[in-house]
């Protein structure tokens, strides 16, 4: 009798190297400038709508947006929640120069920290920088205003 792999053990969101693996060969297609705004494909009605518009349609099945969607399955609103998943995945640990060191997110806030060290207002200059790594990403939203005067 085989026993099944549970789905943990294959999951993007619980895998970061996996998760990244799935991001780096889309590097040359038109969506990853930007998953949340670049993306034709829609997720409706539990369904996938306009996939022959997709810049990857030969690997549609294996685009990290899609499997992170065929994970959380439950409702249209996740398709938002995977495709900003897989941008803040892209920005942080595949393209910022700290965090592709080891795909670590402490790499990332680490390396700002180290940039900003020394100067006057270091953290609020800091706290700056880590929330422009998140502009342009859509459904993301803004830093509350207290956060932004800090």
């Amino acid at each position: 009798m085989e026993i099944l792999e549970p789905i943990t053990r294959n999951s993007l969101i619980k895998q970061k190297e996996l998760l990244l693996d799935n991001i780096k060969p889309l590097n040359d297609l038109e969506c990853y400038k930007n998953f949340t705004y670049m993306c034709p494909v829609e997720y409706k009605h539990k369904n996938f709508v306009h996939m022959e518009n997709c810049y990857n349609k030969d690997n549609f099945s294996r685009c990290p947006v899609v499997n992170l969607i065929e994970e959380l399955k439950w409702h249209r609103a996740h398709y938002r929640i995977a495709k900003i998943i897989v941008e803040c995945a892209k920005r942080l640990l595949v393209e910022d120069m700290n965090g592709k060191k080891d795909g670590n997110l402490n790499n990332v806030i680490n390396g700002i920290f180290e940039q900003y060290k020394g100067k006057d207002r270091w953290k609020k200059l800091s706290t700056k920088e880590i929330f422009s790594k998140f502009d342009n990403i859509k459904g993301y939203g803004k830093p509350p205003k207290v956060i932004n005067g800090c």
